[in-house]
């Protein structure tokens, strides 16, 4: 009997491996701590409540301020009551690895012992070539941003896919779905995006070609979706405000001029090592087909041209996306989940045809096994320990804040658990972090470690906010009148900008017959002598303008090795007279020097701690940087 045939004993087989592979990511979704951006969506949700007038005022507040994806969205909801994100997350990822399938084959996968197989294959492929994959499936910012997304995407190019291959029958409700998925496939990513919509015309092409030049309505609706909802993405007014960065940065193609040749191919190069274990997967399986060929006077097994055209255009696709990294401003290990996937579905492809060879099959089963043990042993000590500590940290901020409202939270690190293939590790280490999960999440005056650790201090200063209108309002007055989004002000300039533009609208309509004319934050607390009493600035918005006033920079090492900050251009107010850099009680004056891309600010580090950059006018000074050494 063919290993194609569903036998009873094939179906359990299957099926078997299908519910082992849910219930294993679905312990590991129950086990996820709350760490990093998990916790801006769980302090919104402690303070507004998880309903659906809250998912839609995230989302609106998403598309028009801060991230515009609609993976954003899912983590919301991710991020509410327990059981959501232990039901969507293993289902989402096990229909990812079916429609990954069904990309690759044209076909859904059937209950046989082969399909089993191949399928097996492609869930370690994918784990191989992906730089980061437990992070990707667990850690719910990037999954639902990342994996949520592109599970969309490729179940939108689905059906573009087998109606160009094989061809089916259509149904109605086809047409509003497509519709639906092409705009969430454009809403999904940046990177995706414009490879999606590609993928969907030239596939369209085909079917166009190969049917008497007919194109069937819901091709047309999925194309319209795709081509609405990418522009709605990439021109979304978050856009410009993510992440605080109002200066303008480095657009595209100045970014690869930045990184020239070297960087470009740094990015490839990248990827291709992270894909390496899954490309010796399929070269163990090449080497046992040419021995055994070459053994019995044979020629081996080779793609036909189906499967050679359907793998040279996955591998089109994922060096396309790995190309529209090269304008971005990085190219962080998650952008490369998508290339990551579109590579290993090509792969599989080659690894079906090499599976008619019976030992070449069993050879790439037993290493993708092997990979897979050692892969999901790690996630489960790894989860099994970090939900134990989370759950630990949460009861503790918990007990705090019932307690002890207003006073210092002391936490335990996580002490055994670093960053792995599986879990990004501490995220305690990040100062803002801990301001805002104790002030706005638990209404408490801080967080600090139970013991020494390795991680960021916190900067030794508080902020307030200033307005300023005209005629004046007494400060006291205006916040008597607004209703404030968030508990505290950050120390942080990034973090004081979204908390100014959270409260714009409410502030341009405080009083009647007074003009908003701008807004500061303003440190307090932290007034050395070179100041000279000068107010400190974190960031300040002018209703003039209608922008913000923030520095950003980036940290860089000139050619002898010295650190420098660069204060990018654009960011930097007139008429700098001085910067001045303070770490572990000492002062030292920096070199101001102006350059093409803004202003760097040079030192020699003396000390390992945190270091404050300001820099000052006549008038005033601003908050350059922070710096941890």
């Amino acid at each position: 009997m063919s290993d194609d045939t569903p036998t009873v004993r094939a179906k359990l087989a299957f099926w078997g491996g299908v519910a082992f592979l849910w219930m294993y990511l679905a312990l590991h979704a129950f086990n996820a701590p709350i760490i990093l951006d998990d916790w801006y969506q769980v302090a919104y949700i402690k303070k507004h409540g998880f309903s659906l007038q809250t998912i839609w005022d995230n989302a609106v507040y998403n598309y028009n301020e801060h991230n515009p994806r609609l993976g954003e969205n899912w983590l919301f909801i991710t991020n509410g009551p327990w059981w959501i994100n232990t039901v969507v997350a293993p289902t989402v990822s096990v229909a990812f690895f079916f429609i990954a399938f069904g990309v690759a084959f044209g076909r859904w996968p059937r209950p046989s012992l082969r399909d089993a197989q191949i399928l097996l294959i492609l869930v370690a492929l994918v784990w191989l070539a992906s730089p980061i994959p437990g992070i990707m499936f667990v850690y719910r910012p990037f999954a639902t941003n990342y994996l949520y997304s592109f599970t969309l995407t490729l179940l939108f190019l689905l059906p573009f896919r087998v109606a160009a291959d094989l061809g089916f029958k259509p149904r109605p409700w086809m047409v509003p779905a497509m519709f639906v998925l092409g705009w969430a496939a454009g809403m999904g990513n940046e990177h995706t995006g414009p490879t999606a919509a590609l993928a969907a015309i030239v596939l369209t092409g085909i079917y166009w070609w190969r049917n008497q030049r007919r194109l069937r309505a819901w091709m047309v609706s999925g194309l319209a979706g795709i081509a609405i909802g990418y522009p709605m993405l990439f021109f979304a007014p978050g856009q410009k405000k993510r992440y605080g960065q109002i200066a303008a940065r480095t657009g595209p193609a100045e970014q690869v001029l930045v990184r020239g040749l070297d960087g470009l191919y740094e990015i490839v190069l990248a990827f291709l090592w992270e894909a390496q274990l899954a490309v010796l997967v399929i070269l163990a399986g090449v080497y046992t087909v040419l021995m055994r060929a070459h053994r019995a006077g044979e020629p081996p097994p080779s793609p036909d041209r189906r499967a050679v055209m359907t793998m040279a255009a996955l591998l089109a696709a994922c060096f396309l996306i790995i190309a529209t990294l090269f304008a971005s401003p990085t190219a962080a290990e998650r952008l490369f989940f998508a290339s990551a996937t579109l590579f290993a579905i090509a792969c599989v492809v080659l690894a079906d045809v090499l599976g008619r060879d019976r030992r070449a099959l069993r050879v790439m089963v037993t290493l993708s096994t092997i990979a897979l043990v050692i892969h999901f042993s790690l996630g489960a000590y790894t989860y099994v320990r970090a939900g134990a500590e989370g759950r630990e940290r949460e009861a503790i901020l918990s007990a705090a804040e019932r307690d002890n409202p207003g006073q210092i939270a002391v936490v335990p690190p996580l002490s055994r658990i670093t960053r792995n293939l599986w879990f990004l590790g501490e995220d305690f280490d990040y100062a803002s972090l801990r301001e805002f999960v104790a002030k706005e999440g638990y209404g408490l005056a801080g967080i600090e470690f139970d013991r020494p650790v390795r991680a960021e201090p916190s900067v030794p200063f508080t902020a307030k906010i200033v307005f300023t209108y005209d005629p004046p309002i007494a400060q006291d007055e205006v916040w008597s009148r607004l209703k404030m989004p968030l508990d505290y002000v950050s120390s942080y300039p990034d973090r004081d900008v979204r908390l100014i533009r959270h409260i714009l609208p409410q502030l341009r309509r405080i009083k009647s017959g007074h003009r908003l004319v701008e807004v500061t934050a303003v440190v307090e607390g932290f007034q050395p002598p070179e100041l000279r009493g000068r107010p400190l600035i974190n960031a300040r918005w002018r209703e003039a303008t209608n922008r913000f006033e923030i520095i950003d920079y980036v940290m860089r090492d000139d050619d002898v090795l010295r650190r420098f900050f660069l204060l990018l251009e654009g960011t930097v107010p007139d008429g700098l007279t001085e910067g001045v850099i303070y770490g572990c009680g000492r002062t030292r004056k920096a070199d101001l020097r102006v350059e093409g891309r803004g202003v760097r600010m040079t030192y020699v580090p003396w000390c390992r701690g945190l270091l404050i950059a300001v820099v000052c006018t006549e008038d005033e000074c601003w908050n350059a940087a922070t710096f941890w050494h």
